[in-house]
């Protein structure tokens, strides 16, 4: 076991909960073990959680944690799928911020995109939704990102470190971002993937990673979504869409949305081969080079470039 997760799972459990009890490591699946570590409990008493998921913040990503805390309080208020969280806090040394939460005892995607989709496919596009529909009195306090000031950014990166097939994409999205009205801002997931949920059979039980929750235009969500899902065959972009729709209704200005959300996802692919160390950058492209291209071509049918 790493041995911080080892010493900070014990403090932790004492924090929250007042005692310590055996711990058992369990997978976290795949994508998350850089951040997170789960742990089954061993607890004789069967006062405490099953299953509880710990994770850790350098000191630049605390503000995630905190922004991921706020969310997930406000939501289980209003009884979304979020997980308990019991603890939030310092780590050994006030080195690291640390959560701990619940870990529901469900299937997550586990690499298995178009299984795990077929699944969840109708209970995904409603939880998201669902989301938009909440009703707040009082919004949460968390970042606030208007189209403009995430469009201007994502093209003040395609001109200066971009393809050409990013370039073209940009050219596309710049003929209709004059026309494109913003919805009213609600609370958003800002990551909201197959890979960021767990299922129990078709439902989805809990929704996770809240470190980019943001208050913005909910197609912000739902063209990342898509897109996200496009990017394996654009039959399951259809489907997720046509489900979201037969929840709130048509989503005006859908295929900007999309094409602007790829193009997001290209950006952070890019970012990812020029930040990767040079014995990885070959491994790494060739486990992105298909979400790369299949990003493209899902581009292509939606702005028919």
């Amino acid at each position: 076991m790493d041995t911080h997760y080892d010493y900070e799972i014990d403090m932790v459990l004492r924090m929250a909960f007042g005692r310590a009890v055996p711990t058992c490591p369990i997978p976290v699946g795949l994508g998350r073990a850089e951040r997170y570590r789960a742990f089954a409990l061993d607890d004789p008493e069967g006062m405490l959680p099953h299953r509880v998921v710990l994770a850790r913040y350098s000191p630049a990503e605390m503000p995630k944690a905190f922004r991921a805390f706020t969310v997930m309080q406000a939501l289980r208020a209003l009884r979304y799928p979020v997980p308990q969280v019991y603890y939030l806090g310092w780590g050994r040394g006030m080195s690291h911020a640390l959560m701990l939460a619940d870990f529901p005892e469900a299937r997550g995607m586990d690499g298995q995109i178009h299984a795990f989709f077929a699944r969840v496919e109708p209970h995904f596009a409603q939880t998201l939704a669902y989301l938009h529909s909440l009703q707040w009195d009082e919004f949460p306090d968390l970042p606030v990102l208007p189209l403009r000031v995430a469009f201007d950014a994502v093209a003040t990166y395609v001109r200066e470190s971009g393809t050409s097939e990013m370039d073209t994409i940009l050219d596309w999205l710049l003929m209709k971002i004059n026309t494109v009205r913003e919805l009213p801002y609600t609370v958003l997931h800002g990551d909201y993937t197959l890979g960021n949920v767990l299922a129990e059979r078709m439902w989805i039980v809990s929704v996770l990673g809240w470190e980019n929750a943001l208050l913005a235009d909910p197609r912000f969500d739902i063209g990342y979504a898509s897109a996200a899902l496009g990017a394996y065959g654009l039959a399951l972009s259809d489907r997720f869409l046509a489900g979201y729709e037969a929840a709130l209704g048509p989503v005006p200005d859908r295929d900007f949305w999309d094409v602007f959300s790829a193009l997001r996802l290209l950006v952070r692919l890019d970012g990812f081969y020029d930040n990767a160390p040079p014995d990885q950058l070959e491994a790494l492209k060739a486990q992105a080079d298909p979400v790369w291209y299949g990003l493209i071509e899902f581009v292509k049918h939606r702005a028919h470039i």
